[in-house]
């Protein structure tokens, strides 16, 4: 065999034998999962979707809260009333996944990253509006609205 051949079914073996979990869009399985390591050794945090708003973790657990994205369309996520209390998370970051932002009217998911660091409860209430955040707070009232609020618990494990 040549070696350029050889060198592409070995590549092609490797690739055939990943580690499951997880597909082209960067998720993590479904809502609610997270755990599984993917053979690196490190927990994957639990996802937490808009079907799922009673979230219960363990302290020093990382989650993410998912929630349906559309920024190509004029759409953004704010954060109504106070932020999670502080001393019960951590944020660690707020990311989209799975739309390509120059692609007009792609969609995707909003990830917001947290560690719960001790126990206690707390509350991330959002709004999905349009045109919202960049100084204008409040919809416009030509758009629908939506409102999510997840309910955290932080409880040591039982």
């Amino acid at each position: 065999m040549k070696p350029a051949t050889l060198a592409l079914t070995v590549l092609l073996a490797a690739t055939a034998c990943g580690a499951g979990g997880g597909g082209d869009d960067g998720s993590h399985g479904g809502t609610g999962s997270g755990g599984d390591d993917g053979g690196t050794g490190v927990p994957r945090p639990r996802e937490f979707g808009t079907d799922r708003t009673r979230v219960r973790v363990g302290p020093h657990e990382m989650f993410v809260l998912k929630v349906p994205y559309r920024p190509s369309e004029g759409y953004r996520w704010i954060v109504r009333g106070k932020q999670p209390d502080r001393r019960i998370l951590t944020r660690l970051s707020i990311t989209g996944h799975g739309f390509a932002p120059d692609r007009p009217g792609d969609r995707g998911e909003r990830w917001y990253t947290f560690r719960a660091e001790r126990t206690g409860s707390t509350e991330l209430a959002l709004r999905e509006c349009f045109g919202c955040g960049a100084g204008h707070p409040e919809p416009d009232g030509d758009h629908p609205v939506r409102d999510v609020t997840f309910r955290i618990t932080v409880a040591d494990r039982e």
